[in-house]
């Protein structure tokens, strides 16, 4: 435990009352514990800590005053944090902002009741067909690749195949696959099932209970990551702290402080310690360690004449400048265990922990990003760990990490709450591969055995008994790269790159990405996915004037004063004249439903004032799109040579359904059967009304659709903690009127 010195103290005091002026009363205590613990690297007793430093602010006669009134209306600073203030429509609503809305999840899933039709030949009955489709582009569109511009800045610029403007068909593909999958009741499949979002919040209750099993016996225990016969082990070994003070020979805070702010490398530089690569900790480089006694409850050494060697292992820089409040480093001692094999359970979670989101190619992140290299080289890699290390298979609490503090994963994964809440979207639990819905037999898919028991590891056997069919198939729609076409021309814009930030929420973010009271992933109470995310279309063609404007207004509004690496420079296309796309999309052995269900995603269901969004900075308006017009070529299979189809149909978005409203009947008919729904109504369905709501344009300014305005001074993150609050564990149960509904983004 950090001690409480004088010097903290009122580090913190000065710190609290400089809060009081620019927040509310009843977020200093929150205010002043975050810093300490982010900021200054305190890990002690926070009660005591906020006592003593509540007694200091007191000292001046306003903040006692506020402080005094604080106390009266809450009995204690902790029951107010067990106990969260409850929702204010008034007050918070301000908070709930953002570009984007959720489909509901549908409730049934369109599942075949037969093996999807195959390529090998033209099967009896259906067709194969040619649409000719020419989008018409009414914002600024950016389907990016990255580009050094001659200033050495790295600029995203659309899109080109050799020296033309083009749209990928991956691009469209993806656009079509997720319309159809709302409007086919399709599995909600693409998204990544075994992520566990990391957690490290003091106030959290699941992270208290981690911060209790690091104290005690065992407590905290530490061990050497390594990658055994390719699989991951941890070692287990003795440690202790070092003072920083006896690193660098000085206990002015200013000397220490500068060992703070450095870089891991840097410390490890200075001390000539290998710490990357194959050699990484080898036993053969450890240096002598004396013991120094111990100091509230931490056992110290410190580098000197002894028989005991050890390694020293420093932790990354501490942020910002100054003093910091940072008093230790730590020692690892090899005590001459075996190497005990980590399970894929355990290894999963310290994987998501430490990683970017992402379902196959995990990229590490982090401290993680600087020890990845070493663990796959054969190197030792020091973690801390909490649990039953020989049992950590069956251990569910069993953790580990790069830091004594370290992330520790929620209770549920992304595919658990899926599993939980919609059990027509779970993937098979039986050791089987699902059947094929709708949308999978039309697209392709390819299921990945350890889907086939959600939210947990790879299981290799469900490979070797599955028929190959039954886990991948190819797709029969293919989308092409799509041209220029028409008397006009697009061109760059603007003259200078766009320089923006693109930080919004993400599927972590769980007052947003979930639905219920309690909106948090380590809830015991019944929680749900909010939906499929589906961003807003804002121009209104005809009304709005030049879409430029309001788009470059909203992406420089992001552009908040954060270091270069997080800023993005942006180019789009800008139509000129009646410049437009073409390109073409193919269809192989398809029935009428699924050509129906192509030409209904293209132009969402002839909808006159529905609209696309494609590429780059959709949460801003730009990438819209539609559909002006399209020449359907078909032939059926069973008149191959007859039939050539010499009067292919002609559509224009004009003519409303149409002559296509006859292929969007087969289609709703063929999902009504699927899905045991009426098939008169089926276009009435909650999820196909909320994504034409989001589709339709809605203007620039409408309130509620912008991402929370950037706020300096670290508000834009307490105005997000403050969401979470109020929406997570022990949120109170007030009437419906006072609490957040069950989706607090809905269209």
């Amino acid at each position: 435990m950090t001690d409480i010195t004088s010097d903290l103290v009122r580090d913190l005091a000065a710190y609290g009352r400089g809060r009081m002026i620019s927040a509310r009363a009843d977020d200093v205590r929150d205010d002043v514990l975050d810093h300490a613990f982010d900021e200054l690297g305190f890990d002690g007793d926070e009660e005591s800590l906020w006592a003593q430093v509540r007694e200091a602010m007191t000292a001046e006669t306003t903040v006692s005053r506020i402080l005094q009134e604080q106390a009266t209306k809450s009995s204690s600073p902790r029951e107010r944090v067990k106990t969260p203030p409850p929702w204010d429509a008034v007050k918070d609503g301000h908070l709930v902002t953002a570009p984007f809305r959720f489909v509901p999840v549908n409730d049934s899933v369109s599942v075949l009741k037969k093996r999807p039709c195959s390529h090998d030949h033209p099967a009896e009955g259906r067709l194969s067909a040619v649409i000719e489709v020419d989008w018409q582009v009414e914002t600024p569109l950016l389907i990016g690749e990255t580009r050094e511009t001659p200033d050495g800045t790295q600029t995203v610029e659309p899109f080109r195949l050799g020296d033309t403007w083009a749209v990928p068909g991956a691009t469209i593909r993806g656009a079509m696959r997720s319309v159809v999958e709302v409007a086919a009741s399709g599995r909600l499949s693409q998204l990544n099932r075994h992520a566990r979002f990391a957690l490290r919040d003091f106030e959290h209750p699941r992270y208290k209970a981690f911060v209790e099993r690091t104290t005690g016996t065992p407590g905290l225990q530490a061990g050497w990551l390594t990658m055994v016969d390719g699989t991951p082990h941890i070692t287990p070994c003795g440690w202790g702290f070092v003072r920083i003070a006896d690193l660098v020979g000085s206990d002015d805070p200013n000397v220490t402080s500068k060992w703070a702010h450095k870089e891991r490398d840097a410390k490890y530089a200075e001390r000539q310690i290998t710490w990357q690569g194959a050699a990484a900790f080898a036993q053969s480089n450890a240096k002598p360690f004396s013991d120094a006694g111990e100091h509230q409850g931490r056992r110290l050494f410190q580098p000197g004449d002894s028989n005991r060697k050890g390694h020293l292992i420093v932790s990354g820089a501490v942020p910002g400048k100054g003093i910091v409040n940072k008093k230790y480093e730590y020692v690892f001692f090899d005590a001459g265990a075996d190497p005990v094999p980590i399970s894929d359970t355990a290894w999963n979670v310290f994987e998501t922990s430490n990683c970017k989101p992402s379902q196959n190619a995990r990229k590490p992140d982090g401290s993680w990003a600087e020890f990845h290299g070493t663990y796959t080289a054969g190197g030792r890699v020091p973690v801390f760990f909490v649990g039953n290390l020989a049992e950590n298979a069956t251990d569910r609490e069993f953790s580990f990490g790069l830091t004594r503090l370290y992330r520790i994963p929620h209770a549920r994964s992304i595919g658990d709450v899926l599993a939980e809440s919609a059990p027509a979207h779970k993937v098979s639990n039986d050791g089987t591969v699902p059947d094929p819905d709708f949308v999978d037999a039309l697209f392709g898919y390819v299921f990945e055995p350890k889907d086939s028991i959600a939210g947990q590891p790879a299981n290799a056997q469900v490979a070797e008994r599955s028929d190959p069919a039954d886990l991948a198939r190819k797709g029969r729609v293919t989308f092409e790269f799509a041209f220029p076409e028409g008397p006009g021309d697009f061109h760059l814009w603007p003259e200078q790159p766009i320089t923006t930030i693109m930080g919004p929420p993400k599927a972590s973010f769980a007052p947003f990405y979930l639905a219920g009271v309690e909106k948090d992933y380590s809830t015991a109470s019944k929680v749900a996915l909010a939906g499929r995310k589906r961003y807003l279309v804002r121009h209104r063609p005809g009304t709005d004037g030049d879409p430029g404007k309001p788009l470059l207004s909203a992406l420089r509004d992001q552009n908040a004063d954060v270091s270069g690496e997080t800023k993005t420079h942006l180019r789009f296309l800008v139509p000129q004249g009646d410049a437009r796309f073409r390109g073409r999309i193919r269809l192989h052995n398809a029935s009428k439903a699924e050509l129906g269900a192509i030409l209904w995603a293209l132009t969402l269901g002839a909808d006159p004032e529905a609209r696309h969004l494609i590429g780059r900075g959709k949460p801003f308006g730009a990438g819209q799109v539609r559909v002006a017009s399209l020449k359907l070529h078909t032939r059926r299979n069973t008149a191959w040579d007859a039939d050539r189809s010499a009067n292919p149909v002609h559509w224009k978005a004009e003519q409303g359904a149409g002559p296509l409203q006859d292929l969007f009947d087969a289609f709703g008919q063929e999902i009504a059967a699927l899905t045991g729904s009426p098939s008169a109504t089926w276009h009435k369905s909650p999820a196909i009304q909320a994504l034409l709501e989001a589709a339709r344009p809605r203007g620039w300014r409408d309130p509620g659709t912008t991402y929370l305005p950037y706020m300096s001074e670290g508000k834009q993150a307490k105005a997000f903690a403050d969401l979470r609050k109020k929406t997570g564990i022990g949120v109170s149960r007030n009437p419906d009127a006072r609490r957040p509904p069950g989706r607090l983004l809905q269209t």
